[in-house]
């Protein structure tokens, strides 16, 4: 994700979004090709809200990491977070709607309440991305050559 917070805080959030929605689209493409999603046994409601919520959306939300370009370093890094956060909203969301209703089982950790099995699961993989995504930001917009060079100064 740093790689397109980087882009979105040089070159702005209009085309920071529009590489995130490519990138959107190379994270479908391998859902699909390498994760089966056509098999997985949605309805075509239920495929339609899980191409949006799991792909479209949080990818695409992570071109917003521009949005407080100009508010120095910790707007850069709220920025960063809140659009890193805003993917997160997104997958849990689908693991509230889509796959709950699904009643499916996932392994290792069963609930019946779908909100606690959607925040537990997506937060054990996006607080770290978090955490290293602004950690790397953090590295490189304190060296003023890097920062130069990302903020086009």
């Amino acid at each position: 994700m740093l790689p397109i917070a980087v882009f979105s805080l040089r070159h702005g959030v209009y085309k920071g979004l529009g590489v995130s929605f490519v990138f959107a689209l190379i994270q479908l493409f391998q859902g699909i090709v390498f994760d089966g999603l056509f098999a997985w046994g949605l309805t075509p409601l239920m495929l339609i809200g899980c191409i949006m919520l799991d792909y479209i959306l949080p990818f695409t939300s992570l071109g917003l990491a521009g949005i407080f370009k100009g508010k120095g370093l910790a707007g850069q890094l709220i920025g960063i977070a809140i659009s890193i956060l805003l993917r997160l909203l997104c997958h849990f969301l689908s693991g509230v709607v889509i796959f709950a209703s699904m009643g499916m089982l996932w392994e290792g950790f069963y609930t019946e309440n779908s909100w606690i099995y959607s925040i537990i699961y997506n937060a054990s993989y996006m607080l770290p991305e978090l955490i290293f995504t602004l950690i790397g930001a953090v590295a490189l917009l304190k060296v003023p050559q890097t920062k130069k060079i990302i903020l086009a100064e």
